[in-house]
């Protein structure tokens, strides 16, 4: 016998197994753009959108990603670590950010997300700390 009267068999079937496959393939679902849609800022938005004030009312807007990495930190713990040391426990990101803000004239979001200039700001506390300049909180 041959070769291809032993495997011709087989590599057949391969072959058909690979074209079924590829043509049982379905698009990836493409959801509707819902941008500009009015909505409701009491309900919930649809999922990937935020309900934002416009004018004349409130419309959809795709929802703006929050988490940009921990900057000069390489996790969440060294984050909290340095939280701890400079006089916020438990990693009180909030109110790092309301005393940096009203001690130290930084202008942060004050609701203990993680931001690039929230970050910053830790960073440069830490500094201020290692120059013995940092007045902890009280």
């Amino acid at each position: 016998m041959s070769a291809l009267e032993d495997y011709g068999p087989l590599l057949l079937l391969g072959a058909g197994v690979i074209m079924i496959s590829v043509a049982s393939k379905k698009a990836p679902r493409k959801l509707p753009d819902l941008s500009g849609e009015k909505c409701d800022p009491k309900k919930d938005a649809p999922l990937g959108y935020e309900c934002a004030q416009a004018i004349g009312g409130w419309e959809l807007a795709p929802e703006i990603e929050q988490f940009v990495g921990y900057g000069p930190y390489v996790n969440r713990k060294t984050v909290d670590n340095t939280l701890a040391i400079l006089g916020f426990e438990h990693g009180d990101l909030q109110h790092f950010q309301n005393y940096m803000s009203m001690a130290y004239g930084w202008e942060l979001r004050k609701d203990g997300v993680v931001d690039a200039e929230s970050m910053k700001a830790l960073k440069e506390a830490e500094n201020m700390s290692a120059r013995n300049e940092w007045l902890p909180p009280r």
